[in-house]
Formats: C-alpha cells, structure tokens, sequence
C-alpha cells in the first residue's frame, strides 16, 4: 500500500471511499510500520507523505471542513483534543524533518505505538 520513493513515503493506491474508522486505524497503522521498517533497514525517510498518506486524515481532515471543525470525530483528535495531531508525537517527526532532514526511528516507533493505543 505505500512505497519509499525518493526516500519520500508515496501511496500507492488510492483509500477506499467507503472506508470505515477501524480500517482507517488499520491503514494509519501499517503506514508507520512501514515507516519504520524502512528506517529499521537503513533507508533514509525525509518525509512521511503528510495527510495525503494518512487514512485518518482522508476521513477526518477534509479540505470544505471548518477550521474549527477539521478533525472532528477522529480517534487521535478524541484521544485528547489533539487538533491535527498537536501534542502527539507526530510533533516529533515533524521536529525531526525540519531539524535534521528525515525522520528518527525512535520518533517513528513512538507514533506507532501512539497510533495502536487507539
């Protein structure tokens, strides 16, 4: 389902349009496992590919939403009111891209392990 292209995390098939909440967990989910396997096997990542590869964000972050809206009913936003993953330890692999250039395995593992505590 996703590829490390120009050590830029790709999808490689389009989400299904139909797709329920706990397929959504699943897909975002499996996203940071292969993120993290590829970090594990040596190969740079310089970018996670964004909500463009998150399946959460492609049910809850819809581009005619409010602002104040946006991520409304997503399970990482009902977790603790993390407003587009505020306060997560997505925040940390964003840190890492805009300081080092690419992403950390240790902030990698984190958000996984955030993201299957859903």
């Amino acid at each position: 389902m996703f590829s490390n292209e120009y050590k830029r995390i790709k999808l490689d098939k389009q989400f299904p349009e139909d797709m329920s909440q706990e397929k959504a967990k699943e897909l975002s989910v499996a996203k940071w496992e292969f993120i993290v396997n590829e970090i594990s096997q040596g190969r740079d990542v310089y970018y996670d590919g964004g909500n463009s590869t998150c399946a959460l964000c492609f049910l809850y972050n819809k581009k005619e939403t409010s602002l104040q809206d946006v991520c409304e009913g997503c399970p990482i936003n009902k977790k603790g009111n993390y407003y587009l993953c505020n306060r997560t330890p997505f925040m940390r692999v964003t840190q890492d891209l805009k300081k080092n250039g690419c992403l950390k395995l240790t902030h990698a593992r984190k958000e996984l392990a955030f993201l299957k505590s859903l």
